[in-house]
């Protein structure tokens, strides 16, 4: 099993949204990826 991924806008702990612009050309439900750092 993999590590946990998140998108762009999904939520935070926080409640805030994640914003972008993330990976294009990575999709994960549809949505790109979002990045760290």
């Amino acid at each position: 099993m993999g590590t946990p991924a998140a998108r762009v806008g999904d939520m935070t702990m926080s409640g805030d949204p994640i914003t972008g612009p993330g990976v294009p050309t990575v999709l994960i439900g549809g949505q790109p990826a979002s990045v760290s750092g």
